[in-house]
């Protein structure tokens, strides 16, 4: 178990989160208990799971425990004695065992209500409702404890992990609904909408917390330095930006209006006219590390677009500077396949609605507080790869919760590459929070698969520590990971030390450090 004094003594030190309030550090605190794969960092939550360590020990005992003579005659679901004179770890088991069940029966009702809201988008339709993080199990892989090493049952018993489970999923709605409570309670209309529930349901996706399972082996593709690591953290949790602090509090004891989105590094992330960011900065790292996914088992040439001198991929498609092309790319039909990289923030201003015009049509609708990628993903494939019209004018604009209506024919960025040069184009969408799109994961898992059969050849260099990913999927999802959120983190701290030196020469004071060491 993690104690409290642990929490404040190491994590939220590591985090660099003093300055943030004590409302706000309970809060992440529920949130860094999660695994990584849902949002969180994997520290402590063990009690959560003590009741389902208990019954998976039991069960694995069971087929011999029943033979001792304590247990002779009573059967595992407690029939055959009252319960006074029933074995207390009997009891017991039965009790805990039951209790999750239900809890697994009532998460299920839970996220079938949450499946029946989707969404109908531009290009990308949310069909499997509001997000839910995968794993919870089937309330058949639970069966009654009276089916459990029964000669009738089919069922197996369910292992630790699957029972602890329970206890994960409702803990991820617990926090989800902090978000919202906290999104319900924040009053700052030219912040990002619906900002703690976009930012929480972006952690939770495919691989956003893959630079954290990093294990460093002293290359530089796996260093990540303190102060990016700290301000990397402070994102992901929804601390506030301590190497914005003092900035911060000048401006708040001068009069000037500070809102907490900003003291999480909003308006350092995004830029504004005061705070110019550099967004290549997260770009190019996430091309760099998609490029080196690609070359690991290319079949033909790689060649990297230049917007400095467009015109040595002018040829491969006409109007937009090509991210990357494998020339030859696909194997059966020899086409070019172009790879055009997006590593957009889901935690935004500027926000859609959805609910189009009568003149242009629909268009797309901001919903990252509902959907994974929900403010990322269908805008891009249609920035990217445009749509065909659907509908008709007299229709009206397109309802997202119908999916009738009418949208109005688009020409993406890649319109030549695809229709007048029969090319391939594939989007490799990593959000600055960490997770990979649907479209990219697929990429790499075909990827994977390639490098994987005995005639193939993989060209990754993989780490040397012990613990270094081993597998294709793992190692590019980590790549992809860290240098968008690492990109994002670095840019952050730029952009707090222009701020910095800003106010420094306005104010006529030495600015501190920019990110003191706590430790």
């Amino acid at each position: 178990m993690v104690l409290p004094r642990l929490r404040t003594s190491s994590f939220e030190i590591l985090a660099r989160a003093n300055g943030t309030p004590t409302e706000e550090l309970d809060r992440a605190w529920e949130e860094v208990q999660l695994s990584v794969a849902k949002g969180g960092s994997n520290i402590g939550g063990h009690a959560d799971v003590a009741d389902a360590c208990f019954v998976a020990a039991f069960l694995a005992v069971w087929p011999s425990l029943r033979d001792r003579p304590a247990y002779q005659g009573h059967a595992l679901a407690g029939g055959g004695a009252p319960p006074l004179v029933q074995p207390p770890l009997l009891v017991y088991f039965n009790k805990y065992y039951n209790s999750i069940r239900d809890r697994c029966i009532k998460l299920w009702g839970v996220y079938r209500a949450r499946a029946k809201h989707v969404d109908f988008g531009m290009v990308n339709n949310y069909n499997l409702g509001y997000y839910r993080p995968s794993g919870l199990p089937l309330v058949s892989k639970m069966p009654p404890v009276s089916d459990l090493y029964s000669e009738q049952s089919t069922s197996p018993v369910p292992k630790q992990g699957t029972l602890a489970q329970i206890a994960s999923h409702e803990r991820w709605l617990r926090c989800l609904a902090a978000c919202e409570r906290l999104d319900a309670e924040m009053d700052d209309p030219n912040g990002v909408k619906h900002r703690e529930a976009t930012r929480f349901i972006a952690v939770s996706q495919f691989a956003s917390g893959a630079w954290l399972d990093l294990c460093p082996d002293g290359r530089h593709s796996s260093k990540i330095t303190s102060e990016v690591f700290a301000t990397a953290l402070q994102r992901r949790h929804g601390y506030y930006i301590s190497c914005a602090k003092y900035v911060y509090d000048a401006k708040e004891a001068a009069g000037e209006t500070v809102t907490i989105g900003m003291r999480k590094g909003d308006q350092l992330a995004n830029g504004s006219k005061d705070i110019p960011c550099e967004h290549n900065i997260r770009h190019n790292g996430t091309m760099y590390a998609a490029a080196n996914m690609v070359r690991a088992r290319a079949c033909g040439k790689l060649v990297l677009g230049d917007k400095a001198n467009p015109q040595t991929t002018f040829h491969l498609n006409e109007g937009h500077v090509t991210d990357m092309c494998e020339i030859g790319g696909d194997l059966q039909s020899q086409r070019d396949v172009h790879y055009e990289v997006k590593v957009p923030s889901a935690l935004t201003k500027t926000r859609q609605a959805g609910q189009g015009s009568a003149a242009h049509g629909g268009c797309c609708a901001s919903l990252g507080h509902k959907f994974g990628f929900g403010n990322t993903l269908d805008q891009t494939l249609l920035k990217v790869l445009g749509c065909k019209e659907r509908g008709h004018k007299s229709q009206g604009p397109l309802v997202h919760a119908t999916g009738k209506g009418w949208v109005k024919g688009h020409k993406g960025q890649y319109y030549d590459a695809l229709h007048v040069k029969n090319g391939i184009v594939k989007i490799c969408l990593v959000e600055s929070q960490g997770g990979i799109a649907p479209p990219t994961k697929r990429i790499i898992h075909n990827f994977a698969k390639e490098v994987g059969s005995p005639s193939a050849v993989d060209r990754t260099d993989y780490g040397t520590a012990s613990g270094s990913a081993r597998g294709f999927a793992q190692h590019h999802s980590q790549q992809l990971s860290r240098a968008a959120v690492c990109g994002d983190a670095q840019n952050i701290n730029n952009a707090a030390r222009n701020m910095r030196v800003a106010h420094s020469f306005m104010t006529g004071l030495n600015a501190p450090p920019p990110c003191a060491r706590a430790f």
